[in-house]
């Protein structure tokens, strides 16, 4: 039931990437080229949490126009709009949580505030992160390639780096 809780808490005010997120070459070549929103796809794959096929392909569409915004998330992390949004949400569970734990003793939260928030933002970071991992290999390209690479040597969860080598792997495989 607590897990329930928070998995609905989470999903209906998942935060969104704003498009001031974006590093302003990205908005300046994405403006020139096409009238395309990178952010929306993005934004979709990012929080989606029973993804398809279609979520991560409508980033993959976006081609190079995405790898900017792609390579920052892998290398910094959700942007801090995103990250501010999911903390806050958070926060607001985890008191929720202990509202609930008055008249149901049972299910105890297992964490204070602080440990629960860096456990939920640390999974948070780290999703975000593989999910960028993996659009950057599906889209591919010498860009790509250089952010999963440097990415591969950054101080990540062992988790993160196991996707990252993963993706690696496949960006550096020839298709048939």
């Amino acid at each position: 039931m607590l897990r329930f809780i928070l998995a609905v808490g989470l999903l209906s005010t998942w935060p969104s990437f704003a498009v001031g997120q974006l590093p302003a070459a990205s908005r300046a070549s994405s403006a020139q080229r096409q009238p395309i929103d990178v952010t929306a796809p993005i934004d979709s794959w990012m929080k989606c949490s029973e993804c398809t096929e279609r979520e991560l392909n409508a980033v993959v569409k976006l081609g190079p126009l995405a790898v900017p915004v792609l390579g920052q998330i892998l290398r910094d992390g959700p942007p801090a709009q995103s990250s501010q949004a999911m903390r806050n949400l958070l926060l607001a569970n985890y008191s929720r949580l202990k509202e609930f734990e008055k008249s149901h003793p049972k299910p105890k939260v297992p964490a204070n505030e602080q440990e629960f928030v860096k456990i939920y933002m640390d999974n948070f970071d780290a999703r975000n992160r593989v999910r960028a991992a993996r659009a950057l290999s599906r889209i591919g390209g010498s860009d790509a390639r250089t952010f999963l690479e440097e990415a591969q040597r950054a101080p990540l969860r062992d988790d993160v780096r196991q996707a990252i080598r993963h993706e690696l792997e496949l960006i550096n495989t020839p298709k048939p």
